[in-house]
């Protein structure tokens, strides 16, 4: 199955409502080629049976009318995709059968519907991607913060689900997980999965690399096969597990968290970003505590680059923006800012 079944579902509703434009179609038939029969069935219908209560599923796709329209866009477009997918090998069987199933399952969603109510889940919708020599912090729904590296992307819903909060990773970050006993944190990294309550911990997974490479630094998380479920590692403040993707072999050391962390200090991204997140990333990096005068000043939002900038820089930019000042106490790691502020959140 794909490594990245959110993804899959959104090109689906997107080909659907006829939104996809032509790479996101071209993908679209790729990622279905590339399942079989059964992962097919089990990654929608799992997704679409479990929707959260309280949600019209009709709102967000109309699965009645998707029949036809998905009919009749398979019999439109059969030849197009026939001569665009020429680097798949088995395109012919795989197309036949991806249609195929992707009708079964139209179909049986059609009846399921006619029996009873199906409850909804939020519509995974968001993706970073991060470009070739720079760095993005971003706030999670849940207020995780993640820090992604260079030519890394993350998928994540725009709300998370009511027993666990997926995300799912290519490439490097890092995340100081927001703590939830009730909803672990799991992060999906080709093949494999890091699983939280609340911590903080890099992941470097990046599709090139032979390894995959967990680090903590702060609490305690459990690294599992996706295939099988089986753990393969429990980790703590300075362990890092390394994991070999062909084999699953695993290596479970102490290592300098420090060094590990050395790629987010070159330089941080804020992109329409609140201060309230800027502060949270600056904190850890420079081991400051942030007071606000002025509580209205986390709402501010900004954005900024900043390439190899010390903290006195980074903080005279992010006040310009906003109209503020800052002012470090004396003999102390305390950082007052203090200004107007802004409204709330939207």
């Amino acid at each position: 199955m794909s490594s990245n079944p959110i993804r899959l579902q959104i090109l689906l509703r997107k080909y659907i409502n006829n939104t996809a434009n032509p790479a996101e179609m071209e993908e679209f038939w790729k990622l279905m080629s590339e399942l079989s029969d059964n992962d097919l069935i089990q990654l929608d219908l799992e997704n679409l049976w479990n929707r959260k209560p309280g949600s019209d599923p009709a709102k967000e796709v109309d699965w009645v009318n998707a029949y036809s329209v998905l009919q009749q866009k398979i019999v439109e477009q059969e030849f197009d995709y026939e001569r665009k997918l020429h680097f798949i090998k088995r395109r012919q069987y795989l197309f036949a059968g991806a249609a195929a199933v992707l009708l079964i399952f139209i179909g049986a969603l059609v009846w399921k519907l006619s029996l009873q109510p199906v409850p909804s889940v939020p519509e995974p919708d968001k993706a970073i991607v991060v470009k070739p020599g720079r760095h993005q912090t971003i706030s999670l729904p849940d207020g995780t913060m993640v820090t992604l590296n260079e030519g890394s992307k993350l998928d994540y819903p725009a709300v998370f689900n009511q027993s666990s909060r997926d995300v799912y990773l290519t490439g490097e970050a890092f995340f100081d997980v927001k703590h939830n006993k009730e909803k672990p944190f799991l992060v999906h990294t080709g093949g494999f999965i890091t699983r939280v309550l609340g911590t903080a911990f890099n992941i470097r997974a990046y599709p090139n690399d032979a390894n995959v490479a967990v680090t903590v630094t702060r609490g305690k998380v459990q690294i599992q096969s996706d295939k099988n479920k089986r753990t393969l590692g429990v980790l703590t403040a300075g362990d890092q597990l390394i994991i070999d993707k062909i084999s699953a072999d695993v290596n479970l050391v102490k290592t300098d968290v420090q060094k590990v962390l050395e790629w987010k200090i070159t330089d941080l991204v804020f992109d329409n970003s609140t201060v309230d997140e800027a502060i949270i990333t600056l904190g850890n990096r420079y081991g400051k505590t942030f007071l606000f005068e002025n509580e209205a000043l986390r709402n501010c939002r900004f954005t900024a680059n900043f390439i190899n900038d010390s903290l006195d820089q980074s903080l005279d930019v992010i006040c310009t923006l906003i109209n503020a000042s800052w002012k470090q106490k004396e003999g102390s790691d305390i950082i007052v800012i203090n200004g107007k502020g802004c409204g709330e959140i939207k």
